[in-house]
């Protein structure tokens, strides 16, 4: 099928699942063709993920990351890209803090922990098939003005017919450095919101992570879903539903203001926060401002169980990060403090505690 920058609509997603317990991969075998996703063969160590990817050039691949073969699934996802450009997402469940973090290096797109939930996989694989095919297109409107500019990291150099005079040179530099930089904000830009998406979420908080933790200083993670929102969607239609989402964003966007701080959209109609240097109090206060933000937007959500307008149920936490514990951690308990908001009737906050070995 080949793995082009626009894949075909008209086809089926093609999968390369890499998992070395038999049972967990027909499991994850069994949801993706569930979800309309065509698997199209399963490996079971680094070296046979390369071999098939190569063969088979599916148009994702789903690596775990701890395999029982001489490489793990960080190396052979990195080649993946580097020699098949077949973008990788790893699904795993816990592991060490240096192998999480050698895994964020290679810029996966994206990152899922077991046990997997249909809806976050979904989302996921959407947002990286949307992520590689932009990426695709810009670097091929870029290609098209090679013979001009070359961009080189961190700077980029000109070259240019020996007859190009030094004024024109200038000008083109500078068209491609504004290209570039339109380049390294499209992609970490959720196109719907226009705030950060789940690469660039991904990107701040293992950087954030690791320089609190070598500072020794707070770090507040704020995660945050619509209430009832697939009620919304059914009731008003999925433009409007588009609108609330650009809404709740802004809302958000107008309350977390300092340059350090970001909010990124995390799949679906769920939020991010992360609050850098931010302790407990802190939080608290950013959650109950963005509560109150939403609710003054005065969204009508007829099909809502608590309210006449749309509402937000929030889970946070609050920790100095430390070497006993992982940026998935602290993840895993805003996730199950969002839960406990939820079942408590929504439209609230919860604090969540860390927990990790």
């Amino acid at each position: 099928m080949g793995n082009s920058s626009e894949i075909d609509k008209t086809k089926l997603v093609e999968i390369l699942v890499v998992e070395d317990e038999y049972i967990l991969a027909i499991n994850l075998q069994e949801i993706l063709e569930s979800l309309g996703y065509a698997v199209v063969d399963i490996a079971d160590s680094a070296e046979e993920a390369i071999e098939k990817a190569a063969k088979l050039r599916p148009n994702l691949v789903l690596m775990d990351i701890c395999l029982q073969s001489e490489m793990d699934g960080v190396e052979a996802a990195e080649q993946i890209w580097n020699h098949l450009q077949i973008p990788v997402i790893y699904v795993t469940g816990y592991s060490d803090n240096s192998t999480l973090e050698r895994a964020m290096l290679t810029l996966p797109f994206g990152y899922i922990l077991k046990p997997i939930k249909e809806q976050e996989l979904y989302v996921a694989i959407q947002t990286a098939l949307n992520r590689y095919q932009r990426e695709q297109f810009l670097i091929n409107e870029l290609q098209k003005i090679k013979d001009a500019v070359i961009p080189a990291a961190p700077k980029l150099y000109v070259k240019c017919p020996n007859h190009v005079d030094p004024v024109h040179r200038l000008i083109l530099y500078e068209q491609m450095q504004a290209t570039n930089e339109e380049l390294k904000r499209l992609v970490n830009l959720d196109p719907l919101t226009q705030i950060a998406n789940r690469r660039r979420f991904d990107e701040c908080f293992y950087v954030e992570w690791r320089r609190l933790k070598r500072d020794r200083l707070p770090l507040s993670l704020i995660l945050l879903d619509i209430d009832f929102f697939k009620r919304y969607n059914d009731t008003y239609g999925h433009l409007m539903g588009d609108d609330c989402l650009r809404r709740v964003a802004s809302a958000l966007k107008s309350v977390v203001q300092r340059p350090a701080d970001l909010v990124a959209r995390y799949g679906g109609e769920e939020f991010v926060v992360i609050l850098p240097n931010t302790r407990h109090q802190g939080a608290i206060y950013i959650a109950q401002k963005i509560l109150e933000a939403v609710r003054n937007l005065a969204i009508p959500h007829a099909k809502s169980s608590i309210s006449n307008y749309v509402t937000v149920s929030i889970g946070f936490v609050s920790i100095v990060p430390n070497s006993k514990l992982s940026p998935e951690h602290l993840i895993e308990a805003a996730d199950k403090a969002l839960y406990t908001a939820k079942h408590q009737g929504r439209d609230r906050i919860c604090a969540g505690v860390v927990t990790g070995s």
